[in-house]
């Protein structure tokens, strides 16, 4: 069958469009290392899918102990769940070459270009995610608008009608410096780890348990990277803005108090603003059923009469899946005033 042969979920180990589907599965490899060791942080484990709507859920709070009075029925108190649906799509990409782009390969361009492209493969769900960080549009990744299962997007005010998680602002504050010096970027996340510590459930109580404050994924653009370098890499750092009279190195309290602080930059963001994640919360703002995991297909002179006729050879890769938002209680994103 024309195109369609020597489908497989790996590298494949012999011929030409073999040899050229190797070096997109190594660089591919290399590359997932990359932005997605941060993307793992964030995501909730896959979900096996073999639907195209993919019904998913969660129950909210359950409710908590209280006292039993003499001579009456244990309490009791009923409990509600979330459904929303991940819709599950195709993502691929085939790169066409002539066989005589191998015979006659003197500079390896084209060897280059299927790096390239495994690089590119292997920064999808960090694009996705970015995506549903900022609310923007893309029709080559989601069409439309992704929302969380509380009806509002990643980051909101509200939800519902009323404060998300309890507090006001959600987990979307705005009207502070907060990215303009390293003490700015310092105060800000006290600020915002404080915040998260105030989120309530749904029965009025902690949302968070203090132990999963303790860790922290700061995203941020790369366009402030000095600033955010600044603020998590010295262990004396300013006490205000760097032209302010009186300025002063001093300790820097959010190193000291031992949180683990992982800092992604990326010039992927571009507003002023930086997104915090709680990556040991149980419940994470992003994740993806899987369908089908990314596969290759190839047609060369070994396998396609019509790669034989016209010497015009391809690699292919595909996959299925669908991405979504999840509960978004353990991410907070701060736009700078």
């Amino acid at each position: 069958m024309p195109g369609g042969l020597n489908v497989n979920a790996g590298p494949l180990i012999s011929g030409t469009g073999a040899t050229i589907g190797r070096e997109f599965w190594d660089t591919y490899s290399q590359s997932y290392e990359g932005e997605n060791k941060f993307v793992d942080m964030v995501s909730n484990p896959d979900i096996p899918s073999k639907v195209k709507n993919q019904p998913e859920g969660y129950f909210e709070t359950v409710p908590y102990p209280v006292i039993w009075l003499d001579g009456d029925d244990i309490p009791e108190k009923p409990f509600s769940s979330v459904q929303f649906v991940i819709y599950n799509r195709s993502w691929g990409r085939r790169l066409p070459y002539n066989e005589d782009d191998l015979v006659y390969e003197q500079t390896q361009s084209l060897i280059a270009k299927v790096r390239e492209f495994g690089t590119h493969w292997g920064t999808l769900y960090a694009r996705i995610l970015i995506q549903f960080m900022t609310a923007a549009t893309d029709p080559e990744l989601v069409p439309g608008t992704t929302l969380a299962p509380d009806g509002a997007a990643m980051y909101a005010t509200t939800a519902g009608g009323v404060a998300r998680f309890g507090v006001t602002d959600g987990n979307l504050p705005t009207g502070y410096a907060a990215m303009d010096s390293s003490a700015e970027v310092l105060d800000a996340i006290a600020n915002e780890v404080n915040r998260a510590g105030r989120f309530l459930d749904t029965e009025g109580q902690p949302l968070l348990d203090p132990g999963a404050l303790s860790e922290i994924l700061i995203v941020a653009p790369r366009a402030y990277g000095n600033v955010f370098m600044q603020a998590f890499n010295q262990s004396l750092t300013q006490s205000g803005p760097a032209a302010a009279a009186g300025n002063v190195a001093v300790t820097n309290y959010i190193m000291n108090s031992g949180m683990k602080i992982s800092l992604w930059l990326t010039p992927r963001i571009t507003a002023k603003a930086f997104y915090i994640f709680f990556p040991r919360v149980n419940k994470q703002p992003f994740g993806k059923a899987v369908v089908t995991p990314i596969r290759e297909a190839y047609a060369d002179m070994t396998n396609d009469p019509q790669a034989r006729t016209s010497k015009r050879f391809y690699n292919q890769w595909d996959s299925r899946f669908g991405p979504y938002i999840g509960p978004c209680f353990s991410t907070i994103k701060v736009t700078d005033a």
